[in-house]
């Protein structure tokens, strides 16, 4: 008898076609899957749930297994008969601690909290003994937020009161606040089909915008009584400028009030400076016309005080000689009268100067009473 030759022995296993995984490794399949994965039997009997699910349902997966699916989130239950469904569940988020829950699978320490939004899509099965229906639930919760504050930060952009624009690198218009739109009704469009209320050089801003990748500040624009300015800010990411404008109309109409208010004073200013000229001029004249009027009288003044003096000097009698001192007197005080008149002059020039003069009063006073003796002696005083 012949020994047939047997082949070698490898240490690698062989693959086996069909061998089933051990539960644990399909267990652990399962819960690896990042979304909630259910199975029901006949009235909604939970089978079966992964960890994902079990923490929607605010249990552990054990506490889960044989329980009817109305019981662990009530009457939100709607379920279709067809084939395949899908719908969305708020279910109460609750913080608990999964080892103080009774025998009976509810928390001893429950608070409520924010609601989960699940969605849940159903699948009708057949084949797998004890189960009906396939439900896999996804968290919604993260996009819900995410879409709450992207409708948030869009409300900011409407509801502002402030024109918001989003412009691409060839300035044309990709986004318009409410603002904005009622800012493009006033001021409409100029004939480039370009809003005449925006920078008139808005393609080549945008494009220096996105270039540099820094903001552009103070694009003032004045139309009429209105005025607004632009800041020009970058948005790399699109490919896009967001501008946004405040409206200075009230501060440009003040500027221009404040500019009309110096051109009156500077006006005001230029009349006072012509009158003070003037008046200055018509003092220059008075002082010259003083001066002059003066001179003149002191001339034959002196030559009346001369004139008085030689006579004097000759036979007189008493009551000529009387006369003739009261003339020279009367002749000086009118040549004093005149040096009064010149002394106005240099106060107006600012050239003033006392004098200290030793005089008799007995003969001052004499000297004035015998000027208005003549005329006290015709009114019998």
């Amino acid at each position: 008898m012949k020994n047939r030759s047997q082949p070698p022995r490898t240490n690698v296993p062989q693959p086996v076609a069909g061998m089933p995984l051990p539960p644990e490794a399909l267990a652990f399949l399962w819960d690896a899957v990042p979304l909630g994965i259910c199975l029901l039997g006949a009235e909604q009997t939970i089978v079966f749930v992964n960890r994902t699910a079990a923490r929607l349902f605010r249990r552990s997966p054990a506490d889960c297994v044989g329980k009817s699916l109305l019981t662990l989130i009530g009457p939100r239950v709607d379920l279709a008969d067809s084939l395949r469904a899908t719908g969305i569940w708020k279910l109460p988020q609750v913080a608990s601690d999964l080892s103080n829950q009774t025998q009976t699978g509810h928390d001893e320490h429950q608070e409520p909290g924010p609601s989960i939004v699940v969605e849940w899509q159903q699948l009708r099965v057949s084949g797998i003994p004890s189960v009906a229906t396939l439900l896999t639930l996804r968290d919604l919760s993260r996009e819900f937020e995410l879409e709450k504050d992207r409708d948030r930060l869009a409300e900011v952009a409407e509801e502002s009161p402030y024109p918001i624009v989003e412009i691409d690198r060839h300035g044309n218009l990709v986004y318009v606040n409410p603002a904005m739109a009622d800012v493009l009704c006033r001021f409409g469009y100029d004939l480039a089909g370009k809003p005449d209320i925006l920078p008139h050089d808005l393609p080549a801003l945008a494009a220096t915008c996105l270039l540099e990748g820094r903001t552009l500040t103070s694009q003032d624009v004045v139309r009429g009584e209105a005025c607004f300015s632009w800041t020009l800010c970058p948005v790399p990411s699109h490919e896009l400028v967001r501008a946004f404008a405040i409206d200075l109309g009230e501060v440009h109409a003040t500027h221009r009030a404040l500019n009309d208010t110096a051109d009156r004073l500077r006006e005001s200013n230029r009349q006072l400076d012509q009158a003070l000229q003037q008046a200055q001029a018509a003092a220059r004249a008075k002082s010259a016309f003083l001066a002059m009027i003066t001179h003149e009288l002191r001339t034959p003044m002196n030559g009346v005080i001369g004139m008085a003096s030689l006579l004097l000097d000759t036979a007189l009698t008493e009551e000529q000689r009387s006369f003739a001192h009261t003339i020279q007197q009367c002749g000086e005080a009118q040549l004093s009268l005149i040096n009064d008149v010149l002394e106005c002059s240099k106060i107006e020039a600012g050239k003033l100067e006392l004098e200290h003069i030793d005089f008799q009063l007995r003969t001052t006073v004499e000297d004035v009473l015998a000027q208005f003796a003549e005329r006290a002696q015709r009114k019998g005083l």
